[in-house]
């Protein structure tokens, strides 16, 4: 789990400001989580993951109103 996004995300509207810090945080929680191998380097995968997050996020809060 991803407790600093988690954090960001709760309590409050789910702007396009927020749900781009919340997955600017992916990376720091995900740091020592990763690793690289022969299709991808570590900090592709958690530039990727950030991008993925932001854009689940994005589709959940769109569902939602």
């Amino acid at each position: 789990r991803l407790g600093s996004v988690e954090a960001a995300l709760t309590g409050g509207r789910l702007t396009a400001d927020v749900i781009a810090a919340a997955s600017a945080k992916v990376a720091g929680d995900l740091a020592g989580d990763l690793m690289g191998d022969l299709f991808a380097s570590a900090a592709y995968r958690r530039h990727v993951a950030g991008a993925w997050v932001a854009k689940a996020v994005t589709a959940a809060a769109d569902r939602a109103r």
